[in-house]
C-alpha cells in the first residue's frame, strides 16, 4: 500500500514539472528575448521615422533657401531693369521745360498726316535693315560689339519690360540709346526668333516717313496691337542730348512733340519708368 502511495506521489511530481513541451525556466527566457527583439525592433523603426523626418525638414529648409534665393535674384534683375513703378508723366511740361534752357522756343512743325494708309507702307520702314545695321557699326561700334558679344539673357538684363511675344513695340530714341535694342533685335533675328522690337529703319529715311512711322505706330498698325503700350521712348536725362552741336532740334525731339500732339489730340496718358544710374535715358510708355 505505502509502495503504491510512493509511485503515486513520484509521478504528481514528475507530472508538475513538465507543464509543456520544456520547463517555465525556458519560457521566461523566450518572453523575455521577445521583449527585447521588439525592443529593439521598434527603436529602428522609430529611428527610421525619425530620419525621414528630419530628412523632410532639411528638403524644406532647402527649398525654403531657394526660394529665397530666386526672390533675390528677381530682385536683383529688377533692379537692372530700374525697377518696375510706372508713373504719370507730363511730356508737354518736359518740352515746355526744355525750351526754356534752349535757343529753341517751340516744337518743329511736324503736322498730322491726313487719309493715311498704315497698312500699304508698312513693309516701307524695314527695308534698310542691313544699311541700318552698317551704319550703327561705323557709329557706335564699341557699344553695338559689346551687346552683340552678350547672351540674349545678359542681352535682356540690360532692357527693361521685354514686351510679351505677341507684341512688337515700337522704339523711339536717339541712335546711342537704340544701339542695345538693334543688338537685341539682331540675336533674336539669328536665332531665328521673331524681332520683339519695331525700330525705323528704312533705305531713304525723309520727315514725311517718320511722322507716318510715328502714326501708324500710335494707332496700333505696325504688328503692335496687342500691346499693352504700342510705343516706347528712350527719354535722355539730360535734355540736351536732344539738340544737336549747331544748336538745332535732333530727330528725337522731333518724334517727341510729334507724339506730344498725338497724346493731346487724343487725351491719352503716357507713363514713365525712372530707371538706376546705369542707364542715361528714362522709359515712357504711350
Amino acid at each position: 500500500m505505502y509502495g503504491g502511495l510512493a509511485q503515486m506521489v513520484e509521478r504528481t511530481l514528475s507530472m508538475r514539472e513538465v507543464l509543456g513541451s520544456m520547463p517555465r525556466s525556458s519560457i521566461h527566457i523566450i518572453i523575455i528575448l521577445l521583449l527585447l527583439y521588439t525592443m529593439i525592433y521598434l527603436g529602428k523603426t522609430r529611428r527610421k521615422k525619425n530620419k525621414v523626418k528630419m530628412k523632410k525638414r532639411t528638403n524644406k529648409k532647402n527649398h525654403n533657401i531657394n526660394l529665397k534665393k530666386s526672390h533675390k535674384n528677381k530682385t536683383k534683375r529688377r533692379k537692372l531693369k530700374g525697377g518696375n513703378a510706372l508713373l504719370d508723366f507730363n511730356l508737354t511740361g518736359y518740352l515746355n521745360e526744355l525750351f526754356l534752357q534752349n535757343k529753341i522756343t517751340s516744337c518743329p512743325v511736324w503736322d498730322l498726316p491726313t487719309n493715311m494708309e498704315c497698312k500699304q507702307i508698312h513693309g516701307k520702314f524695314l527695308t534698310g535693315y542691313d544699311q541700318s545695321l552698317e551704319m550703327y557699326r561705323n557709329l557706335h561700334r564699341g557699344e553695338l560689339l559689346k551687346y552683340m558679344s552678350m547672351t540674349i539673357k545678359e542681352q535682356e538684363l540690360n532692357i527693361p519690360k521685354i514686351p510679351k511675344y505677341n507684341c512688337s513695340q515700337v522704339v523711339l530714341g536717339t541712335m546711342e540709346d537704340l544701339t542695345k535694342y538693334i543688338a537685341y533685335n539682331n540675336t533674336n533675328l539669328e536665332n531665328n526668333e521673331k524681332i520683339p522690337f519695331s525700330i525705323l529703319q528704312t533705305a531713304d529715311w525723309d520727315e514725311k516717313t517718320n511722322i507716318a512711322y510715328i502714326y501708324c505706330a500710335y494707332y496700333g498698325q505696325l504688328g503692335n496691337s496687342d500691346c499693352k503700350h504700342p510705343i516706347r521712348i528712350l527719354l535722355p536725362k539730360d535734355m540736351n542730348r536732344l539738340i544737336n552741336k549747331e544748336g538745332d532740334a535732333r530727330v528725337t525731339l522731333k518724334e517727341l512733340c510729334f507724339v506730344d500732339k498725338l497724346v493731346n489730340k487724343t487725351d491719352q496718358i503716357i507713363k514713365i519708368l525712372t530707371t538706376d544710374d546705369s542707364y542715361d535715358y528714362n522709359i515712357l510708355f504711350v
